[in-house]
């Protein structure tokens, strides 16, 4: 996923970049044949989010997934939209099905969504080609969560469907476990025990529940107490897994006193033969900052330094953003925080989290490494302020902008080592094998010593036939010709055309040369080439 990322930062660059003053702008983002909504403020945040909690679930999946990727042996969950405990339960069960990602999606109680049908066709491709021992949909939940008038329409469609429930959210939640054992062979490196009568400290640990069955292979089932008692089906789950190799692990318990009480904890640790350990902060945001910077958990707490700077951030006002995007963090590795406005909290850890780090370019171009801010939901859930606050913040920690956009002094192209001038000749149909090759010069020096701030494309390459990559990237991106002295502004590239053109109005074209840096960007058109030179 992170070159997909690196992808989509790439094309949010092309359409523009605001100033630094952290504006946003919403643009249509396209990986592959995929589309959905994202908007940015600079090089900093994406909002990934839609007119309501189901489409925004939808928009998280698209993001994780590729057109057609998951026909064959794949899964997908859906969850009851109106009601938390079922998916969070379900974060670690759709970690476990890994690659290809399984997403979440969530769904009304009574009929199958027709935007969720839509998104499944999207996902699978053609309905015909399903095999209903492969293709499956798991239904968390019993019927009073998703009707059997849900399960029957998948079934209709294709796909095998199986359904984990149970009389309550705490039997659900047990019965999400016990299929998540059943699936691994019994092995569970630790347990994450969350109270089931609220939602927002859960929901930063159904992040990493999936984040650990995802990238590491470890199962942290989470089951769901209340604040005096464990349930009986808890209870079952407990005991049932009670030794068998699975003795000496550690159980978390997610959230302070208030909602699971001193009195249930030590029960926990009378029943199970590992440590019980309490992960909480003062409030609902102060947990999952504690979770996201627990040394046992996320694998770079804020005292380490990070290779990867990359955060999720929902509304802590609401839970279905997060819900969804508790599998999207667990996809990518990054924490889930909570934010109504940028708090405490998440400005305290964000700053002591970049301490340690060595700054990396905001775009990717640089490294692997990216610092970026995926917020979720529109701005009804997180508004546009907190959006460009949470830019703020983590620009902290990366390039500072340059105070002035870079202009062209100079831009070239050249066809097989001839200049670009001359007459265009009537021509048959044929095809041509090009080499073409660009450049520019800048005015002011858009790299620096850190790495790169800026660079220089050729816009709509690709409408050529030329740089045809694994991720069709629409641009060429050239090269920067400078030596160790950093002082040299000139950028330049080769790409080989390949294309079957009928007329003479084809063979001129003309190439545009875009040079960016944090600040803006500046272009200029090439006069008309003979491409078939």
């Amino acid at each position: 996923m992170k070159k997909i990322l690196l992808l989509f930062l790439a094309l949010s660059m092309i359409l523009g970049i605001t100033s630094v003053g952290f504006a946003s702008m919403s643009i249509a983002a396209n990986g592959g044949d995929r589309e959905f909504c994202c908007c940015h403020s600079t090089l900093y945040t994406f909002r990934i989010g839609g007119e309501d909690r189901i489409e925004t679930a939808i928009e998280i999946s698209k993001w994780m997934v590729d057109d057609g990727d998951l026909l064959g042996d794949s899964e997908v969950i859906i969850c009851r939209a109106d009601d938390y405990p079922d998916a969070l339960a379900a974060a670690s069960l759709a970690g476990y099905f890994g690659w290809p990602d399984c997403p979440i999606l969530l769904n009304n109680s009574d009929t199958l969504d027709p935007r969720v049908e839509d998104e499944l066709e999207r996902l699978y491709g053609d309905f015909g080609d399903l095999d209903d021992e492969d293709d499956t949909v798991y239904l968390i939940g019993g019927e009073g969560a998703l009707s059997s008038s849900i399960e029957d329409d998948l079934e209709d469609l294709g796909f095998g469907v199986e359904r984990i429930g149970g009389d309550d959210r705490y039997e659900t939640a047990a019965n999400v476990a016990d299929e998540l054992m059943d699936l691994d062979g019994g092995d569970m490196e630790g347990l994450l025990i969350c109270t089931g009568e609220n939602w927002p400290d859960a929901l930063a640990a159904a992040a990493f529940s999936a984040y650990a069955a995802d990238d590491w292979n470890d199962e942290y089932p989470i089951l769901l107490v209340k604040k005096d008692e464990i349930p009986g089906p808890t209870l079952d789950f407990l005991l049932a897994n009670k030794g068998d190799g699975n003795g000496g692990f550690t159980t978390y318990v997610i959230g302070g006193p208030g909602v699971i009480s001193s009195d249930v904890m030590a029960d926990l640790g009378y029943y199970m033969d590992g440590d019980v350990e309490r992960v909480a902060g003062d409030n609902r945001y102060e947990t999952c900052v504690e979770i996201a910077e627990h040394p046992d958990l996320w694998d770079e707490p804020a005292t380490d330094g990070p290779d990867d700077q990359e955060f999720i951030f929902a509304t802590g006002d609401d839970f279905p953003d997060a819900l969804a995007g508790a599998r999207l963090a667990g996809d990518e590795g990054m924490p889930l925080l909570l934010t109504s406005s940028v708090n405490e909290a998440i400005e305290d850890y964000l700053e002591e989290y970049f301490e340690g780090a060595t700054p990396h370019d905001p775009t990717g171009w640089a490294d692997d490494d990216s610092g970026i801010g995926f917020v979720l939901g529109g701005e009804g859930a997180i508004s546009k302020e907190t959006e460009d606050d949470i830019a703020e913040l983590l620009s902290d920690g990366q390039f500072d902008p340059t105070d002035e956009k870079p202009e062209i002094k100079d831009f070239t192209v050249t066809v097989n080592d001839v200049s670009n001038s001359g007459n265009l000749e009537d021509v048959a149909e044929w095809n041509y094998d090009d080499e073409i090759e660009f450049d520019v010069t800048t005015d002011k020096n858009i790299w620096n010593e850190d790495g790169l701030c800026g660079n220089v494309f050729i816009e709509d390459i690709s409408e050529l036939g030329g740089n045809e990559d694994p991720y069709d990237e629409p641009d060429y991106e050239l090269d920067h010709t400078d030596g160790d002295d950093n002082e040299d502004n000139d950028f330049d590239g080769i790409v080989l055309v390949e294309k079957k053109h009928t007329s003479e109005d084809e063979r001129g074209v003309t190439f545009t040369a875009r040079a960016e840096n944090q600040a803006g960007s500046d272009t200029d058109t090439s006069s008309s080439v003979d491409i078939y030179n």
